[in-house]
């Protein structure tokens, strides 16, 4: 009943074009949802690349928009000179506290 309610009142088209490639079932569809709109990830406390999260956070853009995620990480490149995995590996976890998922240029507006 919980997931009926958020398919019918919260999803949104932007947040569904966002997901869909990652969504299987409808518990799916609820964890990305609470990822997006109701997260806390505790795990950020203890995470290995805190240091490398804090400069990357020095550099997020204020206003949020289809190019932030881009420009950001080329930003966050130049700056860190971590490319790939490395550069992006930490990001989707600190973001969604997750290793996989949805690509976070949908994500972030």
């Amino acid at each position: 009943n919980d997931i009926k309610d958020l398919v019918s009142s919260k999803i949104t088209e932007n947040f569904w074009l966002a997901v869909r490639y990652n969504i299987k079932t409808l518990e799916e569809l609820n964890l990305w949802w609470n990822i997006c709109y109701d997260f806390n990830n505790q795990a950020l406390e203890d995470h290995e690349e805190q240091e490398f999260l804090k400069e990357a956070a020095k550099f997020l853009p204020s206003n949020i928009n289809e190019s932030s995620w881009r420009e950001w990480t080329e930003t966050i490149s130049r700056i860190t000179m971590r490319k790939g995995k490395e550069l992006y590996a930490p990001l989707r976890l600190a973001i969604t506290g997750q290793q996989e998922g949805p690509e976070l240029k949908w994500l972030l507006p």
